[in-house]
């Protein structure tokens, strides 16, 4: 199928990924849209890649089929992405990993009871996107603007113990 084809078709299949969208609860303002219409989009010029004509893939794929398996891929992308770190993160932990990976923030953080006081007053929830904000972005699993907004919450909290943040 040649790329000409292909840009027409990804045109014509864009309301397919409007209803699929808005099927699996991603909408216009979520933070994640633009991420999920491109990675669908992606998915859809890899199907297009398998088939060699038009004509091969309006057969193999009807757009039933398509609304369908696109809505799968998205809620499974959904399903990663909220994925929860699982248990209750300890002072010691944080604390350990500070050392390891973030010397100036550690210097920033230098009295452990102010940290863990800091922490203490942090929902556990909090703590949690403080563990996330930890791990390098790839490991997460989270997108940059869920990265951002964890920050941006945190901020707001830490800014009672440190005020030079």
């Amino acid at each position: 199928m040649s790329e000409v084809e292909m840009s027409r078709l990804l045109g014509e299949y864009t309301e397919v990924i409007n209803r699929v969208l808005s099927r699996g609860g991603v909408f216009y303002f979520h933070p994640d849209y633009e991420d999920y219409r491109q990675e669908l989009n992606l998915v859809l010029v890899q199907w297009m890649k398998k088939c060699p004509t038009l004509l091969h893939f309006l057969l193999d794929y009807p757009e039933e089929k398509i609304y369908q398996r696109l809505l799968w891929f998205l809620l499974d992308l959904r399903r990663q992405s909220c994925k929860q770190v699982s248990g209750a993160v300890e002072v010691a932990e944080v604390a350990e990993v500070l050392a390891d990976t973030q010397k100036s923030v550690l210097q920033a953080l230098e009295d452990e009871e102010h940290f863990a006081a800091c922490w203490e007053s942090l929902r556990p929830s909090q703590q949690r996107q403080f563990w996330v904000l930890l791990k390098e972005p790839q490991e997460t699993g989270f997108s940059r603007s869920r990265l951002s907004y964890y920050r941006c919450q945190l901020k707001k909290s830490f800014k009672n113990f440190y005020p030079n943040l």
